[in-house]
Protein backbone atom coordinates (compact mmCIF):
# COMPACT_ATOMS: atom_id res chain seq x y z
CA UNK A 1 0.00 0.00 0.00
CA UNK A 2 1.15 3.50 -0.61
CA UNK A 3 1.65 6.23 1.54
CA UNK A 4 -1.13 8.90 0.41
CA UNK A 5 -0.09 12.01 -1.19
CA UNK A 6 -0.84 14.63 1.31
CA UNK A 7 1.09 12.39 3.81
CA UNK A 8 4.47 12.61 1.65
CA UNK A 9 3.95 16.56 1.01
CA UNK A 10 3.62 16.71 4.71
CA UNK A 11 6.88 14.85 5.01
CA UNK A 12 8.70 16.64 2.58
CA UNK A 13 8.07 20.00 4.14
CA UNK A 14 9.54 18.84 7.14
CA UNK A 15 12.25 17.67 5.95
CA UNK A 16 13.20 21.28 4.02
CA UNK A 17 11.75 23.28 7.44
CA UNK A 18 13.95 21.19 9.59
CA UNK A 19 17.54 22.84 9.85
CA UNK A 20 19.43 19.09 10.71
CA UNK A 21 18.08 17.14 7.91
CA UNK A 22 21.02 16.12 5.58
CA UNK A 23 21.84 18.10 2.25
CA UNK A 24 21.11 14.88 0.12
CA UNK A 25 17.90 14.47 2.38
CA UNK A 26 16.70 18.13 1.17
CA UNK A 27 17.61 17.93 -2.15
CA UNK A 28 15.39 14.48 -2.54
CA UNK A 29 12.64 16.38 -1.01
CA UNK A 30 13.37 19.29 -2.68
CA UNK A 31 13.02 17.25 -6.24
CA UNK A 32 9.90 15.79 -5.05
CA UNK A 33 8.23 18.65 -4.00
CA UNK A 34 9.66 20.57 -7.57
CA UNK A 35 7.94 17.39 -9.53
CA UNK A 36 4.56 17.65 -7.84
CA UNK A 37 4.62 21.48 -8.50
CA UNK A 38 5.50 20.87 -12.47
CA UNK A 39 2.85 18.06 -12.79
CA UNK A 40 -0.21 20.85 -10.72
CA UNK A 41 1.19 23.28 -13.43
CA UNK A 42 1.02 20.94 -16.92
CA UNK A 43 -2.60 19.71 -15.17
CA UNK A 44 -3.70 23.26 -14.70
CA UNK A 45 -2.47 24.67 -17.53
CA UNK A 46 -3.43 21.85 -20.05
CA UNK A 47 -7.28 21.93 -18.59
CA UNK A 48 -7.53 25.87 -19.47
CA UNK A 49 -6.61 25.38 -23.31
CA UNK A 50 -8.83 22.50 -23.62
CA UNK A 51 -12.08 24.44 -21.83
CA UNK A 52 -11.88 27.75 -20.13
CA UNK A 53 -15.27 27.91 -18.00
CA UNK A 54 -14.37 31.73 -16.83
CA UNK A 55 -17.03 33.99 -16.71
CA UNK A 56 -19.56 31.45 -16.36
CA UNK A 57 -21.96 31.21 -13.36
CA UNK A 58 -22.26 28.74 -10.96
CA UNK A 59 -25.85 29.70 -10.24
CA UNK A 60 -28.75 29.01 -12.11
CA UNK A 61 -30.08 30.95 -14.96
CA UNK A 62 -33.02 33.15 -14.01
CA UNK A 63 -35.06 32.14 -16.95
CA UNK A 64 -34.63 28.94 -15.87
CA UNK A 65 -36.52 29.72 -12.39
CA UNK A 66 -39.10 31.30 -14.39
CA UNK A 67 -42.34 29.22 -15.52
Amino acid sequence: MQTPLPVQLEHWIKILENKKSPQDLKDHALLHLTNVRDIINKSINGNMGAKNNEGMSTGRHAFRNQK
